[in-house]
């Protein structure tokens, strides 16, 4: 993840591919360690806590064991490993992932566009545990997923995919396997 502040009063909070940044416990006086934009690998999710009242959620990170404060790095691979086990974490129980749905949609397409090839989609699915509540919600993930820009072979298994869950979203998300990327000026 990336150190996005850090401070005696408040902790580290990491952004680490998911929609709230995550708070990093560490020592007291640890903190004058991590500097914003920081790269630290070998962190893990160590609670989620979501408000009933507002739905907003309160992640707690751990520095994985064999790391430390030292461990600040620039690998993609141990972010890519956390992001999975949050997205794993928020999934369980399926009882509860719809409240927690809008964060487990941007957490996955951010972590799933990732991938180098497209036959990994499945393995990306798989990350959510049971079988989705509604199809509606294989639409809002692929969707999201397409924004992300995955690769092409990716984003054609991820349309195959919604193909069989809701062929005519499918047919509407289509375009964008096929449309060239916008250049903003």
């Amino acid at each position: 993840g990336v150190v996005t502040n850090s401070s005696s009063g408040f902790g580290v909070f990491f952004d680490f591919g998911c929609v709230r940044d995550g708070k990093l416990n560490v020592p007291q006086g640890d903190w004058k360690k991590y500097h914003v934009g920081d790269h630290v690998d070998r962190m893990i999710v160590n609670k989620v806590d979501i408000s009933h009242k507002t739905g907003t959620a309160f992640i707690e990170l751990l520095l994985a064991p064999g790391a430390d404060a030292d461990a600040i790095a620039g690998g993609h691979a141990s972010a890519r490993a956390v992001a999975q086990r949050a997205i794993r974490w928020l999934a369980a129980p399926a009882e509860l992932r719809q409240a927690r749905q809008a964060t487990l949609t941007t957490l996955w397409a951010k972590t799933a566009a990732l991938e180098s090839d497209g036959s990994s989609f499945d393995a990306c699915l798989a990350l959510l545990g049971a079988p989705l509540s509604s199809p509606k919600d294989g639409v809002g993930l692929v969707d999201a997923l397409l924004k992300h820009e995955p690769c092409k072979s990716l984003a054609r298994a991820a349309l195959t995919w919604l193909g069989q869950q809701c062929p005519a979203d499918a047919v509407r998300l289509w375009p964008a396997l096929l449309a060239p990327p916008v250049e903003l000026p």
